[in-house]
């Protein structure tokens, strides 16, 4: 697999990006953990009998002070080893987390 970030450590890695549509003067981080948790509770739901073969996903926030010229939003990446199904499994999750949330942009 070719490397699409200047971000991804090896290749077996995937990276993900949420961008949730959040307001600019509210409080953005009460925002984005609220968004995380909706997203992990999904997550967990989901993925329940799923056997991760390295990392399961993560995702931490990061806040337009840290984010450079990218909105606020939720990161993550997961190692999936030789185990390509991991990272087709990441994509089908939050393929089904966008249809839920559909306030949200989701690049991996």
């Amino acid at each position: 697999m070719a490397q699409t970030s200047s971000h991804v450590d090896s290749e077996d890695t995937v990276e993900y990006w949420l961008f949730p549509n959040i307001s600019e003067d509210g409080d953005q981080l009460q925002e984005l953990e609220a968004f995380r948790t909706r997203c992990f509770t999904f997550i967990q739901d989901q993925s329940q009998n799923y056997i991760w073969h390295e990392d399961s996903i993560n995702l931490k926030v990061v806040t337009k002070r840290t984010a450079g010229d990218n909105p606020p939003h939720l990161y993550g990446k997961t190692r999936y080893g030789c185990n390509v199904e991991d990272e087709w499994f990441i994509v089908h999750l939050f393929r089904s987390f966008s249809v839920t949330e559909n306030d949200v942009v989701i690049r991996t």
